[in-house]
């Protein structure tokens, strides 16, 4: 039974139009200088209040950060969840661990806050730093961190007290600090490294590709367009805003040297920082850092990095598993005319060096993948939708290319025509 008569008009949605122009909404700079009265500068020098505004930096850029996760969340997954323009599979991969990063940087907001005394200096932040950073590798929170000389008979003598069991029934002792990490029972009791962070920006490929996709679709262009043109978004896409937990990652050992530079010799700061006792750019391979763990009954003493080291070895790690699962990604995509085409190589791949389109020399369009072993020459295929690239001959492995270095703008037969752009690699 229906109610509607020929008669009845049809509905009818405007299509988006882009509006005039509005106010974008910006990020006021913010110096420390301009939070705290005259009479606060007027006690410092030149490269005390220097180090203040870099302390205060890197308080304001965790505020910010967490606004704009928030805003992902709120504005743009939750908007696109009750408008049911993306399903849940859908929004658990382009958004996926979002909520979780939020918690890490508030912890991190409120130790600054916490440090910072009631006339708006902070003194020292590099323990609190040194813990931060080491929250996300230890399931339990740090009871504190030591540091101290680690001598050539080993660390016991230093420190002493080391716990004598683990669970009741396996020992823990370090003795060598070589052997230390490779300690297998150190290896089950710590998580594998697959952290927030990891695994966060190990999924952007697969968060990427998917939005690139669903870009196609009019209600998501639609959407993604009226956002954009917002002033909350201040003129920044979705993509945009995705990218700024991996950018603020690889801003912290530029943060944390900025402070460093400007903090005192004699600060306990730079022991905390450096991880070398106060040896500004030197690492002595004897100083330890040790985490101190309390868990039920018992003291677990484990060697860690701290400061700028810590944060080089997060994004060390974070690269390899981005890395890795970049190459795996495009991997899985190749597609094979003949069983002949499948190198037993190409499974072995832990690393893609380079990848981009090139011309042969019939001007044909050919994607090309440098893997760390093996060269593999494809080109762009789309089937029902789903893209994927078809391998155009037998793979080539690295030892068999004969590489030479053809001057730009030159071309010769049988050559690629053009070269490896800055935005084609891998």
């Amino acid at each position: 039974m229906s109610f509607r008569s020929a008669h009845s008009p049809s509905i009818y949605i405007k299509p988006y139009s882009k509006p005039a122009a509005t106010p974008t909404k910006r990020r006021d700079s913010k110096l420390w200088s301009q939070t705290v009265t005259h009479n606060t500068n007027e006690g410092l020098t030149k490269v005390e209040i220097k180090r203040q505004e870099a302390i205060f930096e890197l308080y304001q850029g965790e505020v910010e950060l967490v606004e704009d996760l928030q805003l992902i969340l709120k504005t743009y997954r939750d908007s696109m969840k009750s408008l049911r323009i993306l399903n849940q599979q859908e929004l658990a991969t382009i958004f996926f661990r979002l909520e979780e990063l939020i918690p890490l940087h508030e912890e991190l907001i409120e130790r600054l806050e916490r440090l910072r005394q009631e006339d708006g200096r902070t003194d020292s932040i590099g323990k609190d730093i040194a813990e931060w950073l080491l929250l996300d590798i230890f399931p339990w929170r740090l009871s504190k961190v030591v540091t101290g000389k680690l001598s050539r008979a080993g660390s016991s003598r230093l420190l002493g007290n080391f716990p004598e069991s683990f669970s009741g029934e396996k020992q823990i002792r370090i003795t060598d600090r070589k052997d230390y990490c490779k300690n297998a029972l150190i290896k089950e009791w710590l998580p594998e490294l697959t952290d927030c962070y990891s695994s966060y920006c190990v999924n952007q490929l697969a968060a990427k590709s998917l939005l690139d996709e669903k870009k196609q679709e009019k209600r998501v262009q639609d959407f993604l367009e009226r956002c954009q043109e917002s002033p909350f978004s201040r003129k920044l896409d979705l993509w945009n805003f995705l990218d700024v937990p991996r950018s603020r990652l690889v801003k912290y050992p530029l943060l944390l040297k900025n402070i460093l530079r400007l903090t005192p010799v004699e600060h306990e700061d730079k022991s905390y920082l450096t991880n070398a006792n106060g040896k500004k750019g030197v690492v002595d391979s004897f100083d330890i850092a040790l985490a101190v763990v309390v868990v039920g009954r018992h003291r677990l003493y484990l060697r860690v990095n701290l400061g700028i080291k810590r944060c080089d070895e997060i994004i060390k790690e974070v690269d390899k598993s981005t890395g890795e699962h970049k190459c795996q990604f495009y991997i899985n995509q190749l597609e094979y005319l003949d069983e002949n085409q499948r190198h037993p190589l190409i499974a072995e791949q832990k690393s893609l060096h380079c990848m981009g389109m090139l011309r042969n020399n019939k001007g044909q369009k050919l994607h090309v993948f440098l893997f760390e072993d093996i060269l593999v020459v494809t080109r762009i295929a789309t089937r029902n939708g789903v893209k994927g690239y078809q391998l155009t001959r037998s793979p080539i492995p690295v030892q068999s290319l004969n590489l030479e270095d053809v001057p730009e703008g030159e071309l010769r037969t049988g050559s690629f025509r053009g070269a490896f752009s800055s935005n084609q690699t891998g």
